[in-house]
C-alpha cells in the first residue's frame, strides 16, 4: 500500500515540479531545488490544480510544490485522492441512506470515499429508498434507442433507468425520440471548405454531414414514410426571395408574351 502511495506521489512530483531539482536530504528529508524541504513522512493529501486532482505524500510537499510552481492549487482533504471506477450504461442507478440518488455504483462509491475523507462518515446504500423505486435491472441486449437529448441507450431498459435518475434526482424529463442509435453519432462535421446544401424541406445545411443527420432523423421519426433529399446546392431561398423570384418569372412571362 505504501509503495502505491509513493508511486502516485512520484507521478505528482513529475507533473508539478518537472523543472526543479529534487534530491533526498539525509536522513529522511526531501529538498526541492532550494530552501524548501520536508520530512519523508507518508501522510498523503489530495489537492486540486485546475480540473485535475493530485495526491501528494504529505502537506509539506504540497506547500513546496505550490511555492515552486506558483500555480493555484487547493487542498481538498487528507488521504489519497478518491478515484471513480468505470461503469457502463448497463449499471443501474443506486440510492444512499440519506435519500440521494446516483447514476451508478461508481458514482456512489466516489461520493462515499469523499464523504469519508472530508467528514469521517460512512454512507451506506438503501435499495428501498423512494427515489429508487423506478430502477430496473437490465440485460445487456443491444437494441438501441435515442432520447430527446441526443443520447444513445443500449436498450429500452437502460433508457428507463436513465430517465428514472434524471426525473427523481435532477427533476428533468427525458423521452425517447426514435428507435435506433442517435443520428448525431453518424458523422462529425468539420465545416472546413464545406459545400452548403438546401434540402427538400426548405432547410439549409452547412455541410453534407449536417444533411445526413437531418435525413436520418426525419426517416426514423416517421418510420421511413418521409425521406429528405438535396434539392439544390447553396442556401435555400427565404420566403421573400421565393416571392420575388416568382414575381420576376411572372413579369418575364408577361413581357415575353407582349413581345410576341
Amino acid at each position: 500500500m505504501h509503495f502505491q502511495i509513493v508511486l502516485v506521489f512520484i507521478i505528482a512530483w513529475i507533473e508539478e515540479i518537472s523543472s526543479s531539482f529534487i534530491q533526498p536530504a539525509f536522513p529522511f528529508n526531501l529538498t526541492f531545488g532550494g530552501d524548501c524541504s520536508c520530512a519523508f513522512a507518508i501522510e498523503p493529501v489530495c489537492a486540486l490544480k485546475g480540473n485535475v486532482e493530485y495526491t501528494y505524500i504529505n502537506e509539506c510537499v504540497l506547500q513546496c510544490a505550490i511555492q515552486l510552481n506558483k500555480k493555484p492549487t487547493q487542498l481538498l482533504y487528507k488521504g489519497t485522492c478518491c478515484r471513480a471506477a468505470t461503469c457502463t450504461q448497463f449499471d443501474a442507478p443506486v440510492c444512499d441512506m440519506n435519500g440521494d440518488m446516483y447514476s451508478s455504483t461508481c458514482e456512489f462509491e466516489l461520493s462515499q470515499c469523499i464523504a469519508h475523507r472530508l467528514h469521517g462518515t460512512h454512507i451506506g446504500l438503501d435499495t428501498q429508498a423512494p427515489k429508487c423505486q423506478c430502477v430496473r435491472q437490465c440485460g445487456r441486449e443491444w437494441e438501441p434507442v435515442c432520447d430527446t437529448n441526443g443520447k444513445t441507450h443500449a436498450n429500452l431498459c437502460t433508457f428507463l433507468n436513465y430517465r428514472c435518475f434524471h426525473k427523481m434526482q435532477l427533476k428533468e424529463n427525458i423521452e425517447i425520440d426514435y428507435l435506433g442509435t442517435c443520428c448525431d453519432d453518424m458523422c462529425i462535421a468539420t465545416h472546413h471548405h464545406s459545400q452548403i446544401f438546401c434540402d427538400s424541406e426548405g432547410s439549409t445545411h452547412r455541410d453534407l454531414c449536417s444533411f445526413y443527420k437531418a435525413q436520418c432523423r426525419l426517416e426514423r421519426r416517421t418510420n421511413g414514410e418521409r425521406k429528405l433529399k438535396i434539392s439544390r446546392i447553396g442556401r435555400c431561398p427565404d420566403g421573400e426571395n421565393e416571392k420575388t423570384n416568382a414575381l420576376e418569372k411572372l413579369l418575364k412571362s408577361i413581357l415575353f408574351s407582349n413581345e410576341l
